[in-house]
This record gives structure tokens, sequence and C-alpha cells, in this order.
């Protein structure tokens, strides 16, 4: 693929949203690529689901509106997910709104393109299928976080959980090169900010992690854990 956008895909593919690049690269190598500045949007609620979205690099939030100027996120998606799949199986309009939250790149195909696509690319179904079951199963986890757990227990499960599933092993660390932000985090715990930040810094000074704008280190993933519960 040379110097083509699709390079610049993530190798380390462990994320369980992860699609491998082989298969997208199949389908959207030979799509135009387009930049996406911060705070713009994929698409909004009730818009028209004609197209689905290689996310080349990222991250783009997924999240609906609520009354007001309310919003909640239910997943934040980085290199190699694709998004606005509901089309795909169905939807006729979104329900979702899909934000980056930095610079992004993207590829796009129309859903009549790439369910001709998923015709001959039976491993790509398999993994749009494995997608979409492990987004149905992280809502059911972070409805079952906001039943039985509190708001502390909620941010630090969270934390966990995005090591676990972002980060890269640094000794017997954990790095996650792009931690998001107070607020962001807030909307996925169904928390306030305040409470975020001073979650954060109980552990910080507690020594389980550190943390800046940009990198979330977590020092002790067994203590992170059992706080969660």
């Amino acid at each position: 693929m040379g110097n083509h956008p699709f390079a610049q895909l993530n190798h380390l593919q462990q994320h369980h949203q992860l699609i491998p690049e082989k298969h997208l690269a199949e389908i959207f190598d030979r799509t135009a690529t387009r930049k996406i500045a911060r705070g713009g949007y994929l698409y909004l609620p009730a818009e028209e689901a004609q197209q689905v979205y290689l996310l080349v690099q990222g991250p783009v939030k997924v999240g609906s509106f609520g009354d007001g100027s309310r919003e909640v996120t239910k997943y934040i998606c980085r290199a190699s997910n694709i998004l606005g799949e509901e089309g795909v199986i169905g939807a006729k309009v979104r329900h979702n709104f899909a934000q980056v939250l930095e610079s992004a790149t993207v590829a796009v195909l129309s859903v009549a393109d790439f369910r001709k696509a998923l015709q001959g690319h039976p491993a790509l179904s398999q993994q749009l299928l494995r997608l979409i079951g492990g987004r149905l199963a992280e809502a059911e986890q972070q409805l079952e976080s906001m039943v039985f757990l509190n708001s502390r227990s909620r941010i630090i499960a969270f934390l966990h959980r995005l090591a676990a599933q972002d980060g890269q092993r640094v000794g017997y660390k954990m790095l996650v090169r792009q931690f998001i932000t107070h607020q962001e985090i807030a909307n996925l715990t169904a928390t306030s900010r305040q409470t975020v930040t001073t979650v954060l810094n109980e552990l910080r000074n507690a020594n389980v992690l550190t943390f800046n704008r940009k990198r979330l280190l977590v020092r002790d993933m067994d203590t992170l854990a059992a706080w969660s519960r």
C-alpha cells in the first residue's frame, strides 16, 4: 500500500472493535480519504444512513443527544474501526452522532457498495458481526455499571477497561497514548466532570496512575481493577 493513508492504520489490533487492516484495505483502498477537523461531525441524528465510514486516523466519539444540551457518549472509536454500520443492517436514519475528538482521516463508501463488497469478503462479514456484537456488549456493560456501581466505581471501571483495551504495555504499566477529556469520561460514565477530576486525582495521589491531557499511564492494573469493585 506504500504511502497510501491506509499505511497509518494501527497494527496492534488489540481492541475487540477493530477489524483487521487487510480486510478493510481490500474494500477501501481505492476510496478517496478526507480529513475532518476537531469538533467536526461525520453524521448527526435523523440523517439518512446512506454511508459507511472507515476511520483511518481518529479518534471519533459516537453518542446521542438528550434533553436540552445534554450529551451521552456511547463509545469512542480509533483507527481500523467502521462507523455508520447501522445502515448496512437496515436502518434508514441515524440515531446517533459521530464527532471527531481530534483531527481525523476517514474513507467513505455508500451502504450499497459496502453491501456488495461484503458479498465477496465472508471474513469481513464475520468481523463486522463481531464489531456490532462487541458494541452491544459494551453498551450492556455500561448499563450494568450504572445500575450496580456508584459514580466512583464506574469511573475507575471505565479507566481499567480503557487501559486494557487501548493501552500499550510498557514494562509492568499500561500506557494509553490518546487520553480523553474529563468531560468525555463523565459523558461515558453518567457522572459529572468534577467527580471524574476528583477520582483521577485520588488515583494519582495513591500512585495507581498518572495522566495529563494527552496520556494516561496506569501503574497498577490489579489495584485499579480491585478498586472498581
